[in-house]
Formats: C-alpha cells, sequence, structure tokens
C-alpha cells in the first residue's frame, strides 16, 4: 500500500481523542484489522486497517450524528 493513504498511529489516535470519542462518550472499542482490494488489473492487494465499534444510546441526539433515516429501526 502507497504511504500517500497510511495514517499514523498518532494522527489515528488523535482522531480518536479530538473526533469520535467526543462524539460517542459511551465507549468504543479499536480493533486492528487486515482488509483487501481488488484493483482494476484484477490484482488483489492487502492492507492494514482499522475497525471501531461503537458504543451509545439510541437517543434523539445520537440519532442526529448518525443522520438515521426514520425509517430505520435499532
Amino acid at each position: 500500500m502507497s504511504k500517500l493513504y497510511q495514517v499514523s498511529n498518532n494522527d489515528f489516535q488523535r482522531f480518536l481523542n479530538n473526533v469520535v470519542t467526543p462524539l460517542f462518550p459511551d465507549g468504543l472499542t479499536v480493533f486492528d484489522t487486515n482488509g483487501q482490494y481488488l484493483d482494476s488489473t484484477g490484482t488483489i492487494f492487502g492492507e492494514k486497517s482499522k475497525s471501531i465499534s461503537l458504543f451509545f444510546n439510541y437517543t434523539q441526539q445520537n440519532k442526529n450524528v448518525f443522520l438515521l433515516p426514520s425509517s430505520i429501526k435499532i
């Protein structure tokens, strides 16, 4: 994977601290994962990635954060 698309651990942690955690103060869990994609030539590329599992109460404020249509029930 090109360094152009890599995010440093410090930048990711800063993003979690300054953006994600204030929006979801009830908690979250970060998983180190391995992703892959198929490019236009048919080559499969693997890449390190992160997944975030969010914990939150289903309130109007959180609904607005997600911008869920009212037809979607959680």
